[in-house]
Protein backbone atom coordinates (compact mmCIF):
# COMPACT_ATOMS: atom_id res chain seq x y z
CA UNK A 1 0.00 0.00 0.00
CA UNK A 2 1.00 3.34 -0.94
CA UNK A 3 2.08 5.46 2.03
CA UNK A 4 1.36 8.89 2.02
CA UNK A 5 4.87 11.16 1.87
CA UNK A 6 5.28 14.36 4.41
CA UNK A 7 7.02 17.48 2.90
CA UNK A 8 8.52 20.21 5.06
CA UNK A 9 6.81 23.47 5.22
CA UNK A 10 7.73 25.75 2.52
CA UNK A 11 8.05 29.17 2.64
CA UNK A 12 9.05 31.30 -0.31
CA UNK A 13 7.88 34.24 -2.54
CA UNK A 14 4.02 34.59 -1.58
CA UNK A 15 4.54 33.51 1.85
CA UNK A 16 2.12 32.18 4.24
CA UNK A 17 -1.16 33.33 3.76
CA UNK A 18 -4.04 32.43 5.89
CA UNK A 19 -6.79 32.03 3.40
CA UNK A 20 -9.86 31.84 5.19
CA UNK A 21 -12.34 34.70 4.25
CA UNK A 22 -10.78 35.87 0.64
CA UNK A 23 -14.20 35.00 -0.81
CA UNK A 24 -16.17 36.51 2.02
CA UNK A 25 -14.45 39.65 1.53
CA UNK A 26 -14.90 40.35 -2.02
CA UNK A 27 -18.73 38.50 -2.01
CA UNK A 28 -20.57 41.93 -2.42
CA UNK A 29 -18.42 42.32 -5.51
CA UNK A 30 -19.72 39.82 -7.70
CA UNK A 31 -23.20 41.85 -8.98
CA UNK A 32 -20.53 44.31 -10.94
CA UNK A 33 -21.95 44.57 -13.96
CA UNK A 34 -19.75 43.75 -16.73
CA UNK A 35 -19.53 45.41 -20.07
CA UNK A 36 -19.93 43.39 -23.40
CA UNK A 37 -18.21 46.59 -25.88
CA UNK A 38 -15.79 45.87 -28.30
CA UNK A 39 -13.75 48.48 -26.13
CA UNK A 40 -13.86 46.02 -23.18
CA UNK A 41 -12.58 42.31 -24.91
CA UNK A 42 -9.01 43.04 -23.31
CA UNK A 43 -10.93 42.65 -19.72
CA UNK A 44 -11.91 39.08 -19.30
CA UNK A 45 -14.62 40.04 -16.57
CA UNK A 46 -15.26 43.15 -18.09
CA UNK A 47 -14.59 47.07 -16.53
CA UNK A 48 -15.42 48.93 -14.15
CA UNK A 49 -14.65 52.95 -13.02
CA UNK A 50 -12.29 52.35 -15.91
CA UNK A 51 -10.15 49.39 -14.38
CA UNK A 52 -10.20 46.06 -15.51
CA UNK A 53 -12.10 43.82 -13.30
CA UNK A 54 -9.57 41.07 -11.64
CA UNK A 55 -10.82 37.94 -10.55
CA UNK A 56 -10.44 36.87 -6.95
CA UNK A 57 -9.99 32.90 -6.13
CA UNK A 58 -11.95 31.04 -3.35
CA UNK A 59 -8.91 29.82 -0.78
CA UNK A 60 -5.88 32.15 -2.14
CA UNK A 61 -4.75 35.13 -1.92
CA UNK A 62 -7.29 37.82 -2.90
CA UNK A 63 -4.39 39.65 -5.21
CA UNK A 64 -2.90 36.41 -6.76
CA UNK A 65 -4.38 37.38 -10.84
CA UNK A 66 -2.70 41.37 -9.94
CA UNK A 67 0.77 39.97 -11.10
CA UNK A 68 1.48 38.42 -13.84
CA UNK A 69 2.92 34.89 -13.10
CA UNK A 70 6.77 34.92 -14.39
CA UNK A 71 7.05 31.22 -16.17
CA UNK A 72 5.01 29.12 -18.73
CA UNK A 73 4.23 25.38 -18.02
CA UNK A 74 3.80 23.22 -20.21
CA UNK A 75 2.64 19.76 -18.86
CA UNK A 76 4.45 17.44 -16.28
CA UNK A 77 4.85 16.13 -12.83
CA UNK A 78 4.11 19.52 -10.36
CA UNK A 79 7.13 19.15 -7.95
CA UNK A 80 5.80 18.71 -4.43
CA UNK A 81 8.90 19.81 -2.74
CA UNK A 82 9.00 23.28 -4.68
CA UNK A 83 5.52 24.96 -5.05
CA UNK A 84 5.61 28.89 -5.11
CA UNK A 85 4.12 28.64 -1.92
CA UNK A 86 2.04 26.97 0.81
CA UNK A 87 -1.47 28.50 1.39
CA UNK A 88 -2.88 27.68 5.39
CA UNK A 89 -6.42 26.85 5.36
CA UNK A 90 -9.14 26.99 8.05
CA UNK A 91 -10.51 23.86 8.38
CA UNK A 92 -8.59 22.03 5.78
CA UNK A 93 -4.91 20.80 4.18
CA UNK A 94 -2.18 23.32 3.47
CA UNK A 95 -2.71 24.20 -0.13
CA UNK A 96 0.46 23.50 -2.77
CA UNK A 97 0.23 26.45 -4.77
CA UNK A 98 2.16 26.76 -8.45
CA UNK A 99 1.73 30.05 -9.64
CA UNK A 100 2.22 30.50 -13.86
CA UNK A 101 2.14 32.68 -16.42
CA UNK A 102 0.17 30.17 -18.65
CA UNK A 103 -0.59 26.65 -18.58
CA UNK A 104 -1.35 23.94 -20.82
CA UNK A 105 -0.40 20.28 -21.71
CA UNK A 106 -0.38 17.08 -19.44
CA UNK A 107 -0.07 17.04 -15.64
CA UNK A 108 0.28 14.72 -13.16
CA UNK A 109 0.28 15.10 -9.29
CA UNK A 110 1.33 13.15 -5.99
CA UNK A 111 -1.89 13.64 -4.22
CA UNK A 112 -1.64 16.35 -2.12
CA UNK A 113 -4.01 19.38 -2.28
CA UNK A 114 -2.65 21.69 -5.38
CA UNK A 115 -4.00 25.09 -6.84
CA UNK A 116 -2.62 25.83 -10.11
CA UNK A 117 -2.68 29.61 -11.43
CA UNK A 118 -2.22 30.94 -14.57
CA UNK A 119 -2.70 34.56 -14.78
CA UNK A 120 -2.73 34.98 -18.83
CA UNK A 121 -4.78 31.34 -19.79
CA UNK A 122 -5.33 27.82 -19.02
CA UNK A 123 -5.21 25.49 -21.55
CA UNK A 124 -4.85 21.81 -20.35
CA UNK A 125 -4.98 17.96 -21.67
CA UNK A 126 -5.59 15.72 -18.31
CA UNK A 127 -4.95 16.21 -14.73
CA UNK A 128 -4.25 13.17 -12.67
CA UNK A 129 -2.89 12.53 -9.39
CA UNK A 130 -2.29 9.40 -6.54
CA UNK A 131 -5.17 8.95 -4.29
CA UNK A 132 -4.05 10.76 -0.81
CA UNK A 133 -6.86 11.69 1.32
CA UNK A 134 -8.12 12.96 5.08
CA UNK A 135 -9.97 10.72 7.65
CA UNK A 136 -13.25 13.74 7.78
CA UNK A 137 -15.43 10.80 6.05
CA UNK A 138 -13.34 7.99 6.80
CA UNK A 139 -15.42 4.54 6.69
CA UNK A 140 -16.05 2.21 9.59
CA UNK A 141 -13.43 -1.06 9.81
CA UNK A 142 -15.34 -4.15 9.19
CA UNK A 143 -16.57 -6.07 12.11
CA UNK A 144 -14.26 -8.86 12.78
CA UNK A 145 -14.05 -11.85 11.63
CA UNK A 146 -16.34 -11.29 8.43
CA UNK A 147 -17.23 -8.27 7.29
CA UNK A 148 -15.64 -5.89 5.03
CA UNK A 149 -15.03 -2.13 5.70
CA UNK A 150 -17.59 0.65 5.08
CA UNK A 151 -17.06 3.11 1.95
CA UNK A 152 -15.42 6.90 2.85
CA UNK A 153 -17.99 9.66 2.77
CA UNK A 154 -17.74 13.22 1.05
CA UNK A 155 -20.08 14.67 -0.90
CA UNK A 156 -22.52 12.00 0.42
CA UNK A 157 -22.19 9.32 2.43
CA UNK A 158 -20.31 6.52 2.04
CA UNK A 159 -21.44 2.77 1.51
CA UNK A 160 -22.95 1.28 3.97
CA UNK A 161 -22.52 -0.72 6.43
CA UNK A 162 -19.95 1.53 8.11
CA UNK A 163 -19.78 4.07 5.80
CA UNK A 164 -18.58 7.39 6.97
CA UNK A 165 -20.57 11.14 6.63
CA UNK A 166 -20.95 13.61 4.35
CA UNK A 167 -18.46 16.56 4.81
CA UNK A 168 -17.32 19.77 3.34
CA UNK A 169 -19.65 22.75 0.88
CA UNK A 170 -20.28 22.50 -2.35
CA UNK A 171 -18.65 25.79 -2.94
CA UNK A 172 -15.46 24.14 -1.89
CA UNK A 173 -14.42 26.51 0.43
CA UNK A 174 -11.88 25.37 1.94
CA UNK A 175 -10.40 22.94 0.10
CA UNK A 176 -10.75 19.23 1.07
CA UNK A 177 -9.81 15.81 -0.73
CA UNK A 178 -11.77 13.04 -0.03
CA UNK A 179 -11.37 10.33 2.56
CA UNK A 180 -9.88 6.87 3.08
CA UNK A 181 -12.33 3.22 2.84
CA UNK A 182 -12.46 1.27 6.43
CA UNK A 183 -10.21 -1.64 6.39
CA UNK A 184 -11.35 -5.08 6.53
CA UNK A 185 -9.77 -7.32 9.45
CA UNK A 186 -8.91 -10.18 10.80
CA UNK A 187 -7.02 -11.89 13.99
CA UNK A 188 -3.87 -11.20 12.29
CA UNK A 189 -4.44 -9.48 9.11
CA UNK A 190 -6.09 -6.08 7.29
CA UNK A 191 -7.24 -5.65 3.80
CA UNK A 192 -6.95 -1.54 3.69
CA UNK A 193 -9.39 0.71 2.82
CA UNK A 194 -8.50 2.81 -0.38
CA UNK A 195 -7.32 6.52 -0.31
CA UNK A 196 -9.47 9.13 -1.00
CA UNK A 197 -9.28 11.54 -3.98
CA UNK A 198 -6.93 14.36 -3.88
CA UNK A 199 -8.32 18.20 -4.20
CA UNK A 200 -7.28 19.99 -7.07
CA UNK A 201 -8.31 24.36 -7.66
CA UNK A 202 -7.10 25.50 -11.27
CA UNK A 203 -7.66 28.88 -11.58
CA UNK A 204 -7.23 31.03 -14.45
CA UNK A 205 -7.41 34.89 -14.86
CA UNK A 206 -8.50 34.69 -18.40
CA UNK A 207 -10.25 31.82 -20.29
CA UNK A 208 -9.58 28.30 -19.18
CA UNK A 209 -9.79 24.99 -21.29
CA UNK A 210 -10.06 21.39 -20.70
CA UNK A 211 -9.41 19.40 -23.66
CA UNK A 212 -9.34 15.80 -21.56
CA UNK A 213 -10.13 14.60 -18.06
CA UNK A 214 -9.46 15.99 -15.03
CA UNK A 215 -9.32 13.19 -12.43
CA UNK A 216 -9.49 12.77 -8.69
CA UNK A 217 -11.44 9.67 -8.24
CA UNK A 218 -10.99 7.60 -4.26
CA UNK A 219 -8.76 4.45 -4.53
CA UNK A 220 -10.48 0.95 -4.18
CA UNK A 221 -10.09 -1.40 -1.35
CA UNK A 222 -8.17 -4.32 -1.08
CA UNK A 223 -9.34 -7.64 -1.39
CA UNK A 224 -9.48 -9.81 1.62
CA UNK A 225 -9.39 -13.28 0.95
CA UNK A 226 -8.55 -16.80 2.84
CA UNK A 227 -8.59 -18.99 5.39
CA UNK A 228 -8.96 -16.52 8.83
CA UNK A 229 -8.65 -13.93 6.46
CA UNK A 230 -10.14 -10.25 6.37
CA UNK A 231 -13.36 -8.89 4.73
CA UNK A 232 -12.40 -6.59 1.78
CA UNK A 233 -11.43 -3.10 2.43
CA UNK A 234 -13.70 -0.21 1.65
CA UNK A 235 -13.67 2.14 -1.24
CA UNK A 236 -12.05 5.98 -0.68
CA UNK A 237 -14.24 8.63 -1.85
CA UNK A 238 -13.69 11.00 -4.29
CA UNK A 239 -11.88 14.24 -4.14
CA UNK A 240 -12.72 17.97 -4.85
CA UNK A 241 -12.08 19.74 -7.91
CA UNK A 242 -13.00 23.47 -8.10
CA UNK A 243 -12.17 25.57 -11.20
CA UNK A 244 -12.21 29.22 -11.69
CA UNK A 245 -12.00 31.13 -14.30
CA UNK A 246 -13.13 34.12 -16.45
CA UNK A 247 -14.68 31.30 -19.02
CA UNK A 248 -14.64 27.82 -18.55
CA UNK A 249 -14.82 25.30 -21.74
CA UNK A 250 -14.30 21.17 -21.21
CA UNK A 251 -14.23 19.21 -24.77
CA UNK A 252 -16.71 16.47 -25.76
CA UNK A 253 -14.01 13.86 -25.63
CA UNK A 254 -13.29 14.89 -21.99
CA UNK A 255 -14.77 15.35 -18.56
CA UNK A 256 -14.46 16.05 -14.93
CA UNK A 257 -14.69 12.82 -12.22
CA UNK A 258 -14.52 12.30 -8.62
CA UNK A 259 -15.99 9.52 -7.94
CA UNK A 260 -15.71 6.90 -5.40
CA UNK A 261 -13.49 4.14 -4.85
CA UNK A 262 -14.95 0.71 -5.22
CA UNK A 263 -14.88 -1.57 -2.34
CA UNK A 264 -12.52 -4.68 -2.46
CA UNK A 265 -13.94 -7.90 -3.07
CA UNK A 266 -13.84 -10.97 -0.73
CA UNK A 267 -15.13 -14.59 -0.76
CA UNK A 268 -18.24 -13.49 -1.64
CA UNK A 269 -17.31 -12.09 -5.27
CA UNK A 270 -16.91 -8.06 -5.88
CA UNK A 271 -17.44 -5.36 -3.63
CA UNK A 272 -19.31 -2.49 -3.68
CA UNK A 273 -19.22 0.20 -6.19
CA UNK A 274 -17.95 3.43 -5.79
CA UNK A 275 -19.82 6.19 -6.30
CA UNK A 276 -21.24 8.00 -9.52
CA UNK A 277 -23.23 10.65 -10.87
CA UNK A 278 -25.88 7.61 -11.46
CA UNK A 279 -25.62 5.83 -8.67
CA UNK A 280 -24.97 5.79 -4.77
CA UNK A 281 -22.21 3.50 -3.26
CA UNK A 282 -22.86 0.12 -2.59
CA UNK A 283 -23.07 -1.55 0.06
CA UNK A 284 -20.55 -3.93 2.17
CA UNK A 285 -21.16 -7.43 2.99
CA UNK A 286 -20.58 -9.81 5.78
CA UNK A 287 -18.84 -13.03 5.69
CA UNK A 288 -19.49 -15.98 7.69
CA UNK A 289 -18.51 -19.80 9.52
CA UNK A 290 -18.51 -22.34 6.98
CA UNK A 291 -18.74 -25.23 9.76
CA UNK A 292 -18.89 -28.14 6.76
CA UNK A 293 -15.15 -26.69 6.01
CA UNK A 294 -14.10 -26.84 9.96
CA UNK A 295 -12.90 -24.27 12.14
CA UNK A 296 -11.80 -22.33 11.94
CA UNK A 297 -12.75 -21.24 8.13
CA UNK A 298 -14.66 -17.85 7.33
CA UNK A 299 -16.01 -17.06 4.42
CA UNK A 300 -15.02 -13.44 3.91
CA UNK A 301 -17.43 -10.75 3.03
CA UNK A 302 -16.80 -7.69 0.69
CA UNK A 303 -16.04 -4.30 1.47
CA UNK A 304 -18.36 -1.03 0.55
CA UNK A 305 -18.32 1.63 -2.56
CA UNK A 306 -16.66 5.28 -1.59
CA UNK A 307 -19.44 8.15 -2.40
CA UNK A 308 -18.49 10.65 -4.60
CA UNK A 309 -16.12 14.08 -4.37
CA UNK A 310 -17.62 17.67 -4.98
CA UNK A 311 -17.32 19.60 -8.34
CA UNK A 312 -17.36 23.04 -8.32
CA UNK A 313 -17.33 25.77 -11.53
CA UNK A 314 -16.94 29.56 -10.56
CA UNK A 315 -17.28 32.00 -14.21
CA UNK A 316 -17.89 35.03 -14.50
CA UNK A 317 -21.37 36.48 -13.43
CA UNK A 318 -24.02 36.47 -15.63
CA UNK A 319 -22.57 33.49 -17.71
CA UNK A 320 -22.26 29.54 -17.40
CA UNK A 321 -19.41 26.98 -18.06
CA UNK A 322 -19.74 25.27 -21.69
CA UNK A 323 -19.28 22.23 -20.42
CA UNK A 324 -19.33 19.45 -23.13
CA UNK A 325 -17.70 16.49 -21.64
CA UNK A 326 -18.96 14.29 -18.79
CA UNK A 327 -19.43 15.15 -15.58
CA UNK A 328 -19.83 13.17 -12.14
CA UNK A 329 -20.74 13.95 -9.78
CA UNK A 330 -22.75 16.55 -11.13
CA UNK A 331 -21.03 20.36 -10.77
CA UNK A 332 -22.37 23.00 -8.80
CA UNK A 333 -22.12 26.57 -10.58
CA UNK A 334 -20.86 30.02 -9.01
CA UNK A 335 -19.47 33.63 -10.29
CA UNK A 336 -16.29 34.63 -9.57
CA UNK A 337 -15.28 37.13 -6.81
CA UNK A 338 -13.76 40.39 -8.84
CA UNK A 339 -11.93 43.50 -7.46
CA UNK A 340 -10.65 46.21 -9.87
CA UNK A 341 -7.49 45.69 -11.14
CA UNK A 342 -5.13 48.59 -12.32
CA UNK A 343 -5.90 51.38 -15.17
CA UNK A 344 -5.87 49.79 -18.28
Amino acid sequence: MRKPLRFAAVVIALGIVTACGSSNENAGQQSDSIDTNAADRDCPLGRKHGQCLTLVPSNLPADICDTPGTKDFTGGYLDPTHPDAMIEQAGGPTIYLYKFANVSGDITDYGITTAIVATNSMKLGSYTSYPFGTSDGQGSNGAYPHCGGGGAGYGTEGGPTGGGPAYGSETATPLLPGSRGGDGNSADLVAGGGYGGSAIQLVSCGALQIDGSVTVNGGDGNFGRGTGGPGGGGGGSGGTILIEAASVTTAAGGGLSANGGNGGGGDLGFGGKGGTVDSPPGASVCGYDDIDMGPPYYVTGNGAGGAVGRIRINVAAGTQPQLLGSMSPAPSIGAVSTHQGAPS
